[in-house]
């Protein structure tokens, strides 16, 4: 197994470094490995919240994406604007996460594959594993191999986030 890859998130030395380099002055960026001590993950599509900029006039503009971003939240939650004062206390200089992937290049060799996946994945299972469920389910000729991943994890461990699984396999 070649691992190409280094997870991505504030518990990663490397992003803890780049946030604080970005952030100057802002100590608790970081707090228990985690953005601001509520989520793990440094880079990504999703949780906007933590991208929007204050506006012009201190965070009022802020205020005003979080309670547009509340009205679409599954209702039965604590929204964010509910919550602003405790999770927005120390956002100074946003964006603090970051859609921007780390590149590279590496060989690819034939019958090889390529597991790409969110953290959901990779909170439950390691690499180690998921290349061997991959391994087995060629074996046994198993045509959807993302989806026989993810279902011999939710077998062991049901995940708490969203999971998404790309698989490419290398003629």
């Amino acid at each position: 197994m070649l691992q190409q890859t280094e997870d991505l998130n504030a518990k990663s030395p490397l992003e803890k470094e780049r946030l604080l380099l970005e952030h100057p002055g802002e100590d608790s960026v970081v707090v228990g490995g985690r953005l601001f001590g509520r989520i793990m993950s440094t880079r990504g599509f999703g949780d906007a919240y933590y991208k929007l900029p204050l506006g012009p006039i201190s965070n009022w503009q802020h205020k005003r994406y979080i309670s547009a971003l509340s009205s679409v939240e599954d209702s039965g939650k604590v929204t964010m604007s509910e919550q602003y004062t405790s999770m927005f206390h120390y956002y100074r200089t946003p964006p603090y996460l970051t859609a921007k992937p780390a590149v590279g290049t590496f060989q690819l060799w034939s019958g090889g594959f390529v597991i790409m996946a969110t953290d959901g994945l990779w909170d439950c299972v390691t690499s180690e594993a998921a290349v061997e469920t991959v391994r087995r389910g060629m074996l046994q000729g198993v045509q959807n191999l993302a989806e026989y991943l993810l279902d011999e994890v939710k077998a062991i461990k049901n995940p708490g986030d969203d999971v998404t699984i790309v698989l490419l396999q290398i003629p």
